[in-house]
């Protein structure tokens, strides 16, 4: 069809990103801790939340990721 459109490909990119978003919160969640991302102006704001209620903001999910690693025990140390 000649005035058919194209389906917006950016309609995938909230699916994988959710998805993503998913896996980041499964892992701060075996960390004892709480993901929540909020809509903001500029995208997203990601907020981890300790069981203490001290959170931490983060402009993107990559560095939330960073962060979940940081505090991940190293392979053989003691918990």
């Amino acid at each position: 069809m000649s005035g058919a459109t194209k389906p917006d490909e950016s309609c995938a990119v909230p699916d994988e990103h959710y998805a993503a978003f998913c896996r980041v919160s499964e892992a701060a969640r075996r960390l004892g801790l709480g993901l929540r991302r909020d809509a903001d102006p500029f995208g997203w704001t990601y907020t981890l939340t300790w069981p203490t209620g001290h959170t931490e903001d983060y402009p993107y999910l990559g560095l939330v990721q960073d962060r979940l690693r940081s505090l991940q025990p190293a392979v053989g140390e003691e918990p």
